[in-house]
């Protein structure tokens, strides 16, 4: 099922970036000469980084969750937590982690009656 997911994440890419070089896309060139900046820029007209406060914060949003352990034929109760960067499923009882991936591996998910499915990668 997985390498289902890797497939169409893939395909996915690749219809993504054939729209934006067909439809985006232009053959006119760029000029690489020096009229386009300066040497020296003044203190006055540098522009600062903007500071997004969302990237900084840390922690995690949680919900309370009843993981259905398939591999083992056993409902867990978890906490689920969502950070900036990460997934986490923490069982509650023994307040270990049973499982934990980067955001940028979730793939998707399906919204079930009373559940969720996550779809990972990796």
């Amino acid at each position: 099922c997985s390498e289902k997911f890797v497939t169409m994440a893939t395909r996915t890419r690749q219809e993504y970036l054939k729209d934006l070089v067909e439809n985006y896309s232009t053959s006119t060139q760029v000029e690489s000469g020096q009229k386009f900046w300066k040497k020296h820029k003044d203190k006055s007209t540098m522009l600062r980084p903007r500071f997004i406060a969302d990237a900084c914060q840390r922690g995690a949003i949680l919900w309370q969750v009843i993981l259905d352990d398939r591999g083992q034929s056993r409902q867990v109760e978890c906490y689920m937590g969502i950070s900036t960067d990460s997934l986490v499923l923490i069982e509650e009882r023994s307040r270990q982690i049973v499982f934990v991936t980067p955001c940028k591996y979730i793939l998707g998910w399906c919204a079930l009656t009373n559940g969720l499915k996550i779809y990972h990668h990796q």
